[in-house]
């Protein structure tokens, strides 16, 4: 039986797109690769139960009114590969991704063959088709090519020999918007990468009118001296978000005593604080006709997570560090550079010194939060254990599913 404990391991997970950027599925990255797969292969029961619910937790979004839980991609290296037990987790939420050192030796070409006629999906990691190895790519359902280390050139060559197989291209470490493109152009159906954290950022980019009221209802959040009647009034300039605001706090999830029927009443029943976090999470998650939903996702849950670590901090007050990681994110959002957006907002030397440059104790929780949730274990500092920082992790995570279905259902 494999220690419950190790099962405490530190996870991240990296979308995987279609070409219109809709989510399909997730890599699931970790420290502790080999005790983590070995999990998803364990026939004990308490095992197995404790993956699922971590695999629940990483690959769970609400979307078209409904839960979907979106295939895991786990990487598998020879010896774990070998193993002669299935993973006993449903078939269709897992993608066994074979690593690039597994060689294609009898046995695990006879491996692949018995997994892909039990119903499982085998991808290619880092693939580069070399003489011998066509009998994975003849198994393989989806094939990843590396952006970064086959460069263009030698994307279009494996392309152009990898077209006569049946398998799905996936495009991986795609960093820019122009790659995607370029990849998009050469047949990739699938993408992965921190692109779409990462956008092309335009200097005097004239923002919309929906971002500047988006600008405005932030600015009006962070001034502390602001009374109920002006936020009211900024509110009030989206009357959409005004009526799914009293809409959600009229719902049974909230359950108030009586009928909400003006934002300055919301004030009063919830709080300045627990308004502006819904305020919030109701404008970010609107649709909007160029954002993948993905992108506000993101970035609520590394404000979600800001706050968490807050909490076991004890050193910073979590509204001020949810805040924090939020707009640290906006350049994403807004494909615009931070230091422009943030100069149209009253904030404090401290948390513009975090937002910008990562300083102090708050520009600490900004850091872990997106190192461990970009899974980029070396940026870590070591304040804080990686229990911790999974439990924040995972807290962000069912925080944002949870909130997302309240204000869509």
């Amino acid at each position: 039986m494999i220690d419950k404990m190790k099962l405490d391991v530190l996870l991240a997970r990296q979308p995987i797109f279609d070409r219109n950027l809709t989510v399909v599925g997730y890599e699931l990255l970790y420290r502790s690769a080999p005790d983590f797969t070995r999990a998803v292969l364990s026939s004990d029961d308490e095992c197995r139960a404790t993956c699922e619910v971590l695999l629940n937790t990483y690959t769970s979004v609400f979307d078209s009114g409904s839960y979907r839980l979106l295939p895991a991609f786990i990487n598998f290296g020879e010896r774990l590969l070998l193993d002669n037990q299935l993973p006993s987790l449903p078939r269709e939420h897992l993608v066994l991704e074979i690593l690039e050192d597994v060689p294609p030796s009898p046995p695990v070409i006879a491996r692949l063959k018995t997994l892909r006629k039990a119903g499982f999906k085998l991808a290619l990691d880092d693939f580069v088709l070399k003489p011998g190895y066509e009998p994975m790519l003849e198994l393989a359902h989806i094939v990843k090519l590396d952006v970064r280390q086959l460069g263009l050139e030698g994307l279009e060559q494996q392309v152009e020999k990898i077209t006569y197989y049946s398998a799905t291209l996936l495009a991986e470490k795609v960093e820019t918007t122009e790659e995607f493109e370029k990849c998009r152009d050469l047949g990739f159906k699938l993408f992965q990468g921190f692109f779409l954290s990462r956008p092309q950022l335009v200097s005097g980019r004239q923002l919309s009118s929906n971002r500047m009221i988006l600008l405005e209802l932030l600015a009006a959040l962070n001034n502390e001296e602001i009374s109920v009647t002006e936020l009211e009034k900024v509110i009030n300039q989206d009357p959409q978000l005004c009526v799914k605001i009293l809409r959600l706090l009229n719902s049974a999830q909230f359950a108030l005593r009586r009928e909400v029927s003006s934002i300055s009443e919301a004030i009063t029943l919830l709080g300045l604080e627990e308004l502006r976090r819904w305020t919030i999470l109701i404008s970010l998650t609107a649709p909007q006709e160029t954002q993948p939903p993905e992108l506000p996702r993101q970035l609520l849950t590394r404000a979600a997570m800001c706050e968490q670590l807050a909490i076991a901090s004890q050193r910073i007050r979590p509204d001020t560090a949810f805040m924090a990681g939020l707009l640290s994110g906006l350049d994403a959002l807004f494909a615009m550079p931070l230091d422009a957006i943030i100069e149209h907002l009253p904030l404090s030397q401290t948390l513009r010194s975090a937002i910008l440059h990562r300083e102090g104790d708050l520009g600490l929780l900004i850091n872990e939060s997106e190192a461990c949730l970009e899974a980029r274990w070396d940026k870590l500092s070591g304040s804080f254990d990686d229990s911790t920082l999974s439990n924040a992790e995972q807290e962000a995570l069912n925080w944002v599913l949870n909130a997302t279905r309240m204000i869509r259902e």
